[in-house]
């Protein structure tokens, strides 16, 4: 069994791409209210089918991207970073730096816990 390892040739605005897309088909630019995931749900419960197939544009786009969902964390936070410069996602109270690390976690967990 092979290690996976992120594509060094995908680069932040190869990223942003699917992200910011993903965000005008749903009419906002709340990310983190997209993510959220429901309530209770972790790795240890059923699927969420509801939930999942709310997921799924986006998985398919970043699937485009790289097969594996394996990215750079550095180029994500980036991309995420620079999104909410060019066009304000943050409506938390979180500063951006906080914030940003969020969505990671939250996108990341979605990579590791989705079936496409």
């Amino acid at each position: 069994m092979q290690r996976l390892v992120p594509d060094p040739s995908i680069g932040v605005s190869d990223l942003m791409d699917p992200l910011t897309q993903w965000l005008k088909d749903n009419g906002t630019r709340n990310i983190l209210h997209l993510l959220g995931k429901p309530v209770g749900l972790t790795w240890k419960t059923t699927p969420n089918a509801s939930w999942m197939s709310k997921m799924k544009p986006l998985m398919e786009e970043l699937v485009k991207i790289t097969p594996h969902l394996g990215f750079a964390s550095k180029k994500l936070r980036g991309a995420l970073v620079k999104m909410n410069a060019k066009d304000k996602m943050n409506f938390t109270k979180k500063d951006d730096d906080d914030f940003s690390i969020l969505l990671m976690i939250q996108l990341d967990w979605l990579a590791n816990n989705i079936e496409i």
